[in-house]
């Protein structure tokens, strides 16, 4: 975004042709917002037999987080090495998402779950020398 000279400290403000002499950024993160899907579930009695039945959560929404927000996780405390309190704290502070203490760890189990196949693949390529 050009910015041109506004007014001369002698008050004129006719210049001659301008030549770019800095260039200044500003950085802004985007505004983050959470993507929330709400499933409302519903029972029902069976009109045949009277058994009452239950809806049922989709299989890739049971976890209750999704892939990058569970990476993102995995990250804060496998690479960065933060502590559960420590990112309890950062959750609630840039997404203003409240999560327990508890609930850190499913969270970290899921990841390590996910990644398991591919740290066992690593080990047995490092014991049988595959790897350089």
């Amino acid at each position: 975004m050009p910015v041109l000279p506004d007014t001369c400290t002698c008050g004129g403000s006719e210049f001659s042709e301008a030549k770019k002499y800095y260039t200044h950024q500003h950085i802004e993160l985007p505004k983050i917002e959470m993507d929330v899907t709400h499933f409302d579930l519903y029972k029902a009695k069976c009109k045949c037999c009277g058994k009452v039945n239950k809806a049922v959560i989709p299989q890739e929404y049971r976890a209750g987080f999704g892939p990058r927000f569970t990476a993102f996780f995995a990250e804060l405390a496998g690479i960065q090495g933060y502590s559960r309190t420590l990112i309890q704290s950062l959750i609630i502070s840039v997404f203003c998402l409240h999560i327990s203490l508890g609930g850190i760890p499913k969270i970290l189990d899921s990841a390590s779950a996910a990644i398991l196949p591919y740290y066992m693949e690593i080990a047995s390529a490092h014991a049988s020398n595959e790897l350089p």
